[in-house]
């Protein structure tokens, strides 16, 4: 898997793990946000390239921020 395809699915999953976390349903968030389900279930699956304006939207409803942390270090 490409890196890639491997950063879209971690934040598909952790997107996933917070709707759950929420007990929303897919629908329910694609209501919030205005975007189709299949969006939402597109980005939840990381089978496509999600745009920032989209994934802002989805994190403002589940009350989050976007930002980037430094990766650890293997030693």
């Amino acid at each position: 898997m490409t890196d890639e395809k491997n950063h879209r699915k971690i934040v598909g999953r952790r997107l996933q793990g917070r709707r759950d976390r929420e007990g929303w349903s897919r629908e329910q968030v694609a209501e919030m946000t205005g975007y189709s389900l299949d969006t939402i279930r597109k980005v939840e699956e990381g089978s496509f390239n999600v745009p920032v304006d989209v994934l802002g939207r989805i994190a403002d409803i589940y009350g989050c921020d976007i930002y980037f942390m430094k990766k650890p270090t293997n030693k």
